[in-house]
């Protein structure tokens, strides 16, 4: 039930970033910007993967009869996961949001030193991301 939270909440958010992209005059100041990549991956890359996790978990008993290798939905670690990813991924890409606001290019390696404590953020919601992955994989060994 916590992943179709998540992936509802996601996606709504990112829905609602789209409505704002509706707007043809700000759809033209934001393109080719963080905003762009953040909405993207908000709707279609991250919505997609919570509901694969939730998919494999509601469906690894049929899947994998003979050897299941991620715990019960009901473990501790499942939930630990999903909070850790939920709020990494969130850290991730909502810095971007604001960085898009400011007009920072996507697709340029060098930006101005004003656009870095976003992305030192959004740096360190990545890296609490793969953690979470990695918490995961160790602790089902």
């Amino acid at each position: 039930m916590i992943f179709i939270m998540i992936f509802l909440i996601m996606f709504t958010l990112g829905g609602s970033t789209g409505v704002i992209l509706g707007n043809a005059v700000v759809d033209v100041s934001l393109h080719d910007t963080y905003y762009i990549i953040a909405h993207f991956h908000f709707i279609l890359s991250l919505g997609a993967i919570i509901a694969l996790f939730l998919g494999i978990l509601f469906y690894q008993d049929i899947l994998f009869t003979s050897y299941s290798f991620i715990p019960n939905s009901n473990s501790k670690n499942i939930k630990f996961h999903c909070y850790l990813s939920y709020f990494g991924i969130n850290l991730t890409f909502t810095p971007m949001h604001f960085l898009g606001f400011n007009s920072q290019p996507r697709r340029i390696p060098d930006f101005p030193d004003y656009f870095n404590s976003w992305n030192i953020l959004s740096s360190i919601g990545s890296g609490l991301t793969i953690f979470a992955f990695y918490y995961l994989h160790i602790h089902n060994l």
